[in-house]
């Protein structure tokens, strides 16, 4: 994971070929992110069945989710209400 800053104060945060694995199956998100901007997010593979691979929650704007395989997770974006669909832009994904 690459950061461009520390995490909390605002600043972008690339996650970039990243493998996610559980030992046994686990009901919780996966990734839950609030307040982010400016997140870039490619090359993750998702190996385990995430009940919701990636949570936006609130404040957040400015996602990109491109080239990741999320095959394994069972709802692989879910956003909070109040976050607009437009927020996350995604592309090349495989998903299930």
């Amino acid at each position: 994971m690459a950061m461009d800053g520390p995490v909390g104060l605002g600043l972008a945060i690339t996650l970039r070929d990243l493998d996610f694995q559980c030992a046994k199956p686990d009901q919780r998100h996966a990734l839950v992110f609030d307040e982010v901007r400016g997140l870039r997010w490619n090359g993750l593979s998702a190996q385990s069945r995430a009940v919701v691979f990636l949570s936006l929650v609130d404040g957040c704007d400015s996602v990109s989710v491109i080239s990741n395989d999320l095959s394994a997770a069972v709802t692989p974006f879910e956003r909070a209400p109040g976050i607009s669909g437009d927020v996350i832009c995604e592309s090349a994904n495989r998903i299930a």
